[in-house]
C-alpha cells in the first residue's frame, strides 16, 4: 500500500488539520477511536467515495506500524479512491514547508 510519510514536529491533531486544510479541501475530518482501521486513534478524510486514513506510525499502532519508515511519526494513505490523490496532496503540502516521503507499507 502506497503512503506518505510525516517526519514534522507537529502534534498529531495538528498536523492532521494542516493536511485536510491544505491538501484535501473538501474533505470532511473525523476522529476514530479503534483498533479494526487505522490501528488506535486516527483521523478520517472523506469526499464522495474518496476515504483517506491519517494514523501515527509507531510500534503502539502496530496494526498500520512501518517499520521502514519508523522515523516518521505518521502516515497517510487511501482506502478508497483514486491513488492519484496522494501525490496531489504531496504537492500541496510541500508548498507550505510540511515535508513529506512517499513509500509502500
Amino acid at each position: 500500500m502506497r503512503r506518505l510519510f510525516f517526519h514534522d514536529p507537529r502534534e498529531f491533531n495538528e498536523l492532521a488539520d494542516l493536511v485536510v486544510s491544505v491538501a484535501l479541501p473538501g474533505f470532511t475530518k473525523s476522529l476514530h477511536v479503534g483498533l479494526n482501521l487505522g490501528g488506535g486513534d486516527y483521523y478520517k478524510f472523506e469526499s464522495g467515495g474518496s476515504e483517506m486514513l491519517f494514523v501515527h506510525n509507531d510500534p503502539d499502532h502496530a496494526d498500520v506500524y512501518v517499520p521502514e519508515y519508523a522515523a516518521y511519526l505518521y502516515s497517510l494513505y487511501i482506502h478508497r479512491g483514486d491513488p492519484a490523490l496522494l501525490d496531489m496532496a504531496s504537492t500541496a503540502l510541500e508548498k507550505i514547508g510540511i515535508s513529506c516521503v512517499a513509500g509502500h507499507g
